[in-house]
């Protein structure tokens, strides 16, 4: 081939053109394009983890708007279930309430709480019933747990009018702390106006119930 026609000059010129593109793609445009797409994608890595960074904050947000009521309301839980027996405090709670009623504290004749003992618990109690009236397979049910709920039995008497009993019953049913009513008993002695009584009749309420001991809130947990 005769490289000093024309024709051949035009190849050679053709040629080394494209020699001279490709190697300025390699050298400055191919790794321009790279680090192009890698701050693109570090781009969207950088939204992606804003975005959710956003959703936490939000969050935290919603929580410590929400922290008073819960605040609140683990307080109301732990009055009606306290994590201890807390005596004392149920004794004043009993004496406010019979207070309100009407009733002199000398005229509680008792206030006998007993050691809170923990609920047994026997997932299997049910079945066992039914299995015994049905005539089904003995030792059912007799797999027993301990619940985390202690139940303490208390004793409660008094002495007043009609009023002032009924209204002290039901005040002690919305005692700050929860007291379930599991019987109620009321008797009656009539004095004798002719030996100097007012002829009214003298009530006593015997009420026994329970109360609960639940155990401690765990803390939140720290962020």
């Amino acid at each position: 081939m005769n490289v000093t026609t024309v024709p051949a000059t035009r190849l050679l010129g053709v040629v080394g053109i494209a020699l001279l593109v490709g190697l300025g793609w390699l050298a400055l445009i191919g790794p321009a394009t790279g680090a192009i797409t890698e701050t693109g994608d570090a781009r969207l890595e950088a939204q992606d983890r804003a975005h959710g960074m956003g959703v936490q904050l939000a969050q935290l947000r919603r929580q410590a708007a929400e922290l008073p009521e819960t605040d609140a309301q683990a307080r109301l839980l732990d009055e009606m279930w306290p994590a201890t027996a807390d005596q004392p405090g149920f004794f004043a709670q009993v004496a406010g309430a019979a207070t309100d009623a009407g009733i002199d504290l000398d005229d509680i004749t008792v206030l006998s709480p007993s050691v809170p003992q923990r609920l047994d618990v026997d997932p299997n109690a049910a079945a066992g019933a039914t299995a015994g009236a049905t005539g089904g397979t003995e030792g059912a049910g007799d797999d027993v747990g301990i619940s985390d709920i202690a139940v303490q039995a208390v004793t409660i008497g008094a002495e007043g009018t009609y009023t002032e009993l009924t209204t002290l019953l039901a005040k002690l049913e919305k005692m700050p702390r929860a007291f379930l009513v599991g019987s109620v008993t009321l008797d009656a002695e009539t004095n004798d106006a002719g030996t100097g009584g007012t002829g009214a009749d003298t009530l006593s309420l015997t009420v026994v119930g329970r109360t609960f001991v639940a155990p401690p809130l765990d803390p939140p947990p720290a962020s």
